[in-house]
């Protein structure tokens, strides 16, 4: 199936065979299993327990619903509601930032140091999600996200090394995100990956390498002092066209840094 959220209207019409096309994209389905949308649901029970509400099990005439020391208004309902449409909006971006202002960021690196190993990659899947929108980059960074990232790309056995490159080259995009993954110190393994990774996570070695080069002739000098030049050399040459050409970016920096030691030697 498409990875779509639909009504549950339409959800009962696909498990009956009566409904073969996707309702939001039209697409065929090749076939009708259905998936739970697990982190979804995960976010809204995150968001409920953050404001002391007890997500309903069930739809009820009663205007008020008591849970232990809390109640579920009208308000709440309203509230809820109005999240759940910003979420299952066909607008990408809104639903990006109505999970980032409920503070998911939070809850979510939680669960991607402690989960299973499954989880932690729905879990990362997510935050690379959720970071795309521009707002949300600075939240994952202030919830603390670099740390636990910089700790995959050590433990490369662990299986998270794709998943932490590709939300740290988002991140680094941003200038907080620069400033906090520049402070962990990660250029020694970013050459390292750049040297032996898969073609996916050179490229996106390079990309956070460029990012943290940019403007910061100390983090330059790091890469150089660790082998960089010949690394990224090889990567211009064979790797992906993104990691050329951010390659070549990199290697350009490392020339005039070259010439303006020169210069000032001479």
């Amino acid at each position: 199936m498409t990875n779509a959220n639909c009504p549950q209207e339409s959800l009962h019409s696909i498990s009956n065979g009566n409904l073969r096309t996707c309702p939001k994209t039209q697409q065929t389905l090749v076939h009708t299993a259905l998936t739970p949308n697990y982190v979804l649901k995960s976010l809204i029970a995150l968001w409920c327990e953050s404001n002391g509400i007890e997500l309903p099990k069930k739809q009820g005439n009663c205007r008020t619903k008591k849970c232990g020391g809390s109640s579920l208004s009208d308000c709440d309902r309203t509230a809820i509601g109005a999240l759940l449409d910003k979420l299952t909006s066909n607008d990408i971006e809104q639903q990006r930032a109505a999970v980032g202002k409920k503070d998911a960021a939070t809850a979510l690196i939680k669960l991607l140091c402690e989960g299973t190993p499954t989880g932690k990659k729905d879990v990362a899947t997510a935050i690379f999600n959720l970071s795309i929108y521009q707002g949300n980059k600075a939240r994952a960074v202030k919830a603390g996200i670099v740390a636990p990232l910089i700790q995959f790309l050590k433990d490369a056995g662990g299986g998270m090394v794709d998943e932490a490159l590709a939300i740290m080259a988002i991140l680094a995009s941003h200038h907080e995100g620069r400033v906090a993954i520049g402070q962990a110190k990660p250029i020694h393994i970013l050459v390292e990956v750049i040297r032996t990774g898969s073609p996916c996570n050179r490229e996106n070695a390079a990309a956070v390498l460029w990012s943290l080069c940019t403007g910061d002739p100390l983090q330059l000098k790091l890469a150089k002092e660790h082998g960089a030049e010949a690394a990224l050399q090889e990567l211009s040459e064979n790797g992906t066209d993104k990691a050329k050409r951010k390659a070549g970016s990199i290697l350009e920096l490392l020339q005039r840094m070259e010439g303006v030691d020169n210069l000032q030697s001479s």
